[in-house]
Order: C-alpha cells, then structure tokens, then sequence
C-alpha cells in the first residue's frame, strides 16, 4: 500500500530489518529530495550514514557533514544521541580513538536528557555499546549493554531481546586472551545460560558453551546454528579441544583469517593454543599464545579506562564553561584563570547539599614571593598556569574553583578520604614537578592543602571552613620546616648578567659569534640565557669559550658553571630542538637547505594537509634516541609526489642519522650541516596523488650509539588540526621514574604539563591528541 506522507515512509525505512544495508542506502536516497524539514531530513540521513557505516569502504563524509548542521537545528534529543553514536563508529573506522571516545561521551549525554528514551534510546545504547567493544573498551561496552537491558525493562519492553550476547562473549573472550581463563569461564557461564535473545544473538550464546566446553567446563553437545559461518567453525574446533582433539579442531582453525574473527583477531590463535595444548605439543602452545600476546599488546588495560575519563572530564568541564558564559546578572567566571569563581562555588555548593564526598582547599606555596621579585603581571601568568595544572588532573564529574587570591577549592564527589588524598597527592606532585624556572627562574612554587568529608551530617559551607583550616595547619607546618634556598651562580645567571651589562642584544651577541666562525641560532641564545637549556655537544661547548672572550669574561668563567647546571634540574637535559618556524628568516643554514631542494622557505609540505602524526620513539640502554619511527597521513591539497621533513639532531657527525622510508614512501635526497645539527629530507612518494586523495608514508631515522640521554619526545606544529600521537620505548634497563604530556604553544611560553602519563609494564608511554593547536606537544620524562 503507497505511503501518503513523508512521515509514514520515514517510519517504514526506520523500521527495515538491519541485514541488508545496501537496499536501505538505495531507499533512504529515493526519498531524501522530498525531506525540506531539517528534522526529516536528519533522521533520513541517520539511515543512509547507518546503512553506509555496515556496507564498509566509507563514502560517509558528505553525509557526515550534512548531519553536524542538521542535527543541531533539530533540537530532538533522541537524534542527537544517535548522530554521535553513528559518528563515534565513523571515527573508530578511521582510527581515530579520542574523537571515538568524544562522540560516544556527547551520544550518552545527549540520551541522559531524555526522560523516557524508550526504545529507540534501548537501541542506541545497544550500537554504543558495539562501538566500545569494537574499540577495546571490553568493560564500559558491557556496562553500557547492561543499562540497554535495564532501560528496555523500564520501557515496558522485553528484556531478553536486547541482550547484546555478541559484545558480552566478545568481554568473557578478552578475559581469557590477557591471562584470565578463569574470569573468562565465569562470564561464558552466564551468557550460555541466556534465554530468549534476538535470533542474531544466539549464534553467540551457543559459541559461549562450547567455548567454555573448550576451557573444560560443561560439555560439548551444543553447536552454533549459523551454517558455514566463521563462528560455525570456530565452535565445531572449541568441541574438538573438549574432546581432546587437536588436529581435528587445527584442521577447522587453519582457513580462518584472524583479523576477520567477529570475537576478536586474538581468538583464532588461543584456539590454536588449546588445540596444540590438546595434542601435547606444548612448544607450538606457547607459540600460539606468543601470537595471542601480539595481538593484544598495546598501551596498559587502564588506558582504556583513563581515556575515557579524561574524554568526560574534559567534556564537563567544556559544558559547566558554556552554562558559565550564558549565566545572566551575576558574573561566574573568574577572569584571570577561566576558571569558576566564589559565587559559582557557592552556588555548587549549595546544590551538593544532600550529597556526599570530599572538598579540598589548595593554596600556593612561595607565591609571595614570585609577586615580590618577578611582579604581579608574571604571578597572574603563575595562576594561569595552576589553573591549567588543576584542571589536567581532574576526572570525571570533578569540580575546580578559584577561591580566591591563590586559593583553590575542588570538590570531588563521591569520592571517599582515601582516594582524595590521592588526588590531592598527585597534583601537589605535579604542580612540585613542573618547570616552574622557565616562568619564574628562582622561585618554584608548591602545593599546601587540606580535606575535609561532607555527607548529610557535615553541609558543604562547613566542610570548606574544615578544609581552609586543615590547609592552613598544612601551610604552617611546610613553613616550619622549609630551608631557606642556597643561592647558586648558574649558568644562565652569569651570561645574563654579561649581556646586560654590555647592553647587547641576542641579534648582536649571535653577530659577534658568528665573527668569530661559531653559529648558535638565536632560539639557543635564548634558551641560555633563560636557563632552559645549556651547552653539552662538543660544538656547544666549543662556543662557550668564544662567548667568554666577546663577553670580556675571564677564561672558566662560563665553562666552569657547566658541570654545575648539570646537577640543579629534575632532568638529565640536552639542548632543546630549534623550532625552525620562528627561526627561518635569521637562520641561514636553513635557508640555504631549503633551497637547496627548491623550496623559498615554509612550510616544508604546502601542498600536504596533515591529517594524523604518529611517532615513535626508541631509546637505548643509555636513554639515548637509538630509533624514530614517523606514520603520516595526509591529504592532498594539489598534485604532489613527495613531502619533507626536518630534524635538529645534537652531535650530528657522531650521531650518523640514517633516513628510511618504511612504507609508502622511499628516502630521497638527504641534507646535513654539521655544525648547527639541521637535517632536511626528502621523501618520495611511490605513489603520486591527485588533489584530494590521502597517503599514508611510514618513515624511520636510526641512529648510531653514543648520544646524550633524552628527556623528551616531541613535535611542532605550525598549524593546528592534526591528530597527533607519540610513543616512547624506554630499554629495560633505563626506565624514568614519572613521565608527562606537555604543550607550549611558542618557543617564549612556559611549557604546560597536561597530564601525567603511566609507563606501562612493557616500559612504553603513550600520549594522543585529538586535535593539536600550533604549537609543541609531546612528553617528557624525569630519570631520577
């Protein structure tokens, strides 16, 4: 019967079964010119990016970018919910896990607004929850199945139908692949008991019973009704190994091709594990769960976790700013830091009554004395900078303030003494461990705070009067055994002083250096005097003595401060690479390079939109830099067959740094100059592109032994937009104690330390950034 309405037609597409995405695509396309209301059309463009999304091969980006516009004038809750969901599984195909993480965030809290979701809100979880278990997250896409279940319950619907069994075996297996058979068995045992679930659901209940037949429990009776599929194979070997059949469940294992496993690419290999376990060759046993660990190993299983929370943090944080700028009559804001203010917190306060959890009153240490010696303007820069260092720490559902002065109020909710202190702990570390002499050389500043519970015996107005008076003890007793600070000539202090006192400038200093045939870039200049980094190579240190002499210093004046440097900061440092961007007009070394290969100067790639940065460091049992290893990927902005990268590589000679490219490119032509360390290559593309199509090029620089212990990885960025990731390998036998994530958006600002970053049992730290601004980012570590 003809449909008479838009609607009613919309209503028939949305109701197709899900198993034949194509016609879905084809029909949603038929209609689509007809929809002019933009809450018809978006729910149009749902099915078609939905339907897009189970085909596979992409094709979704037109769709995608319609829906970003539409789905805001909608204003339907509902819609929201399910573009970001459909745009989190978009993200995770692109490899993007943090915008994965995002949407699916902003899904749930778009779904949070609706009172009763229904069943449309079932299913959206339901994808969700998919999506989580696609990208790892094995225990938050069982938690978001189980609220699925709960709210179908609420809705008057059957529970049992929208049990998602695929991403709850896909949780029990994850179990067994780390290391925990037992866990494993614990779970298959409730998802083989199921009754009642969709028919697409029940080949995995039936495969979670004979899977935990495999492991020895239960018996082997069962089989997995989907004729010739992948999971038909995978249980007739699972019965195999219960029977004690090994060669039968390798011959069903051997056609199967681990990354298309719907149960995960790890599966097929610990099969394999049992079967040869099952046949007694414990040899090829080990081998295969060699091969399982491979498939698994990655950043630590908290990583998972500590994303997400850090997504959510940062969420909240974003809305409780945009609920901050349209609050009308009363400002709510502090301006200096961005942060709320005294008149927010009370009013949160006022709101948490009836709750529980813990408030804590932080207060600077020595702030007094960076206003006294740099001025209020450099403590105003000092409180940003708290501000920042704060609110880095923060998790979920977290609450910062400023209180006041340099006073701070956070609120964790929920949160029991213990895991405060915690908390309070880590950021008095962090705020201990930044590197406050970039901003305010000689005065560092520390953290002082105090705790106090609140819960429907103590109201949040008294625990902030507890609090203040725990942190106040806890400021006299840091007084009271505070040392009055050694005073020590550094470096940095007795060239600044030299320069001052012949009232030169940096241009002028670099000019005399160079009369005297010694080339130091203005930014390393710069970086002396500042203290943030000191002569170490054979050719830096070569130009100390020339600097004695144009400074009419005394011989050793200069010099003899260097082994003293070494031992005042946190880090085993080297001299920082020069940001060529800011350099490139008063730095004729890489003038000259660039046009050496053609180029009349930057950007290196104009015709290359960098879309996602992947670099990998590895170091040496000396902490050296041994290996970098670099994925681009990009987009075409004109015809291009090549891009270019530039290093500044300390030791140059000595270092021998040879360029490879990997995969997608080949190692062009190669420029080096030895005494300012700049290295310019050329890598070709071994395939052109035409505007608007996407390479990826893995490259590789390895280095010869013998360098200078490293303290960070980084990469600048001159435009912003990129994805950018960073790991660092530390050898086994030189670990650091603490390693963090840092930002600094210009060579002159101070370094903003963005979190802490763990340093898993594989010695491995991992860093991701959804979207870089202009800038530095990377991490740095601390030796000892």
């Amino acid at each position: 019967m003809p449909d008479h309405t838009l609607s009613a037609r919309i209503r028939r597409l949305e109701g197709l079964p899900e198993d034949d995405p194509a016609r879905l695509v084809a029909q949603v396309r038929a209609v689509l010119p007809r929809a002019v209301v933009p809450a018809d059309r978006a729910r149009l463009l749902l099915l078609e990016l939905a339907g897009l999304l189970r085909l596979g091969g992409g094709g979704h980006e037109r769709v995608l970018a319609e829906l970003t516009e539409l789905v805001e004038l909608s204003g339907d809750r509902i819609v929201q919910a399910r573009f970001h969901t459909l745009a989190a599984r978009a993200a995770l195909d692109r490899g993007v896990v943090q915008e994965t993480l995002v949407r699916l965030v902003r899904g749930r809290q778009a779904l949070d607004a609706v009172p009763e979701p229904g069943r449309p809100g079932v299913l959206i979880l339901r994808e969700q929850a998919a999506v989580y278990s696609l990208a790892g997250f094995h225990d938050q896409a069982a938690l978001t199945a189980e609220l699925a279940t709960r709210m179908a319950e609420r809705a008057g619907l059957n529970p049992r139908r929208y049990v998602a069994a695929w991403v709850l075996t896909r949780r029990a297996l994850a179990l067994d692949h780390a290391g925990d058979p037992a866990g494993c068995a614990a779970a298959l045992r409730d998802i083989a008991a199921l009754r009642g679930v969709l028919p697409q659901e029940q080949p995995f209940v039936e495969y979670a019973g004979l899977r935990l037949a495999a492991l020895g429990e239960g018996t082997a009776d069962g089989t997995v009704r989907a004729d010739g599929s992948y999971l038909t194979a995978l249980g007739e070997a699972c019965r195999a190994i219960a029977q004690g059949d090994g060669p039968a469940a390798l011959r069903w294992l051997e056609p199967l091709d681990p990354a298309a496993c719907p149960v995960g690419p790890a599966e097929v290999p610990r099969l394999r594990a049992l079967a040869h376990a099952a046949a007694g060759d414990e040899r090829r046993a080990r081998e295969a769960d060699r091969q399982v660990a491979a498939q698994i190993t990655g950043p630590a299983r908290a990583l998972p976790g500590l994303l997400l929370e850090g997504v959510t943090a940062t969420l909240e944080q974003d809305e409780l700013r945009r609920d901050l700028e349209h609050t009308t009559g009363e400002a709510h804001t502090d301006a200096l830091t961005g942060l709320p203010n005294r008149r927010h917190l009370d009013r949160y306060l006022a709101g948490a009554r009836g709750g529980h959890g813990v408030l804590c009153v932080a207060d600077l240490d020595g702030f007094k004395g960076v206003n006294d010696r740099h001025g209020h303007p450099v403590g105003d820069l000092v409180l940003q900078q708290v501000g920042r260092i704060l609110t880095g720490g923060l998790r979920a559902g977290d609450y910062l303030a400023r209180y006041g002065g340099d006073e701070f109020v956070l609120v964790l909710p929920g949160t029991e003494l213990s895991e405060a202190e915690r908390v309070a702990g880590r950021l008095s570390d962090t705020m201990a461990g930044y590197e406050w002499a970039g901003l305010v050389p000689g005065t560092p500043v520390a953290l002082s705070y105090g705790l106090a519970r609140y819960d429907a015996n103590r109201p949040p107005d008294e625990a902030l009067r507890v609090a203040d008076a725990a942190m106040l003890r806890a400021k006299d007793s840091a007084a009271r055994i505070r040392r009055p600070p050694v005073a020590v000539r550094t470096f940095a202090d007795v060239l600044d002083e030299a320069i001052e006192r012949r009232s030169l400038s940096l241009e002028q200093l670099q000019g005399m250096l160079m009369a005297e045939d010694v080339a130091v870039t203005l930014g390393m200049l710069s970086r002396w005097r500042r203290g943030l980094a000191a002569p170490r190579s054979s050719h830096t240190t070569r130009a100390v003595a020339v600097l004695e002499k144009v400074l009419g210093e005394p011989p050793g004046t200069l010099a003899g401060l260097l082994a003293l440097r070494a031992g005042l900061g946190r880090y085993r440092r080297r001299p920082d690479p020069v940001p060529f961007e800011q350099v490139l007009e008063k730095h004729e070394v890489v003038g000259r390079l660039l046009r050496e290969l053609g180029l009349p100067g930057l950007p290196l790639n104009p015709a290359v939109e960098w879309l996602s940065v992947h670099d990998v460091y590895e170091l040496d049992a000396a902490g050296a830099e041994s290996l970098l290893r670099v994925t681009h990927v990009g987009r075409a902005r004109a015809a291009v067959d090549r891009y270019r990268v530039m290093f500044a590589v300390e030791d140059l000679a000595s270092r021998s740094p040879q360029v490879k490219g990997l995969r997608g490119c080949h190692t062009g032509r190669v420029l080096l100059d030895e005494p300012s360390g700049v290295m310019l290559a050329e890598l070709l593309l071994d395939a052109p592109l035409a505007r608007g199509e996407v390479m990826m090029a893995e490259y590789s620089v390895a280095m010869a032994p013998g360098g200078a212990s490293e303290y960070r990885g980084h990469r600048g960025f001159a435009v912003g937009g990129a994805q950018f990731v960073a790991e660092v390998h530390f050898h086994p036998d030189a670990v650091p104690v603490r390693c963090f994530e840092f930002t600094q958006p210009t060579l002159d600002s101070p370094i903003r330390v963005v979190r802490e970053v763990p340093i898993g049992r594989d010695h491995t730290a991992l860093m991701a950034v959804g979207r870089v601004d202009p800038g530095d980012w990377g991490l740095f570590w601390e030796w000892d």
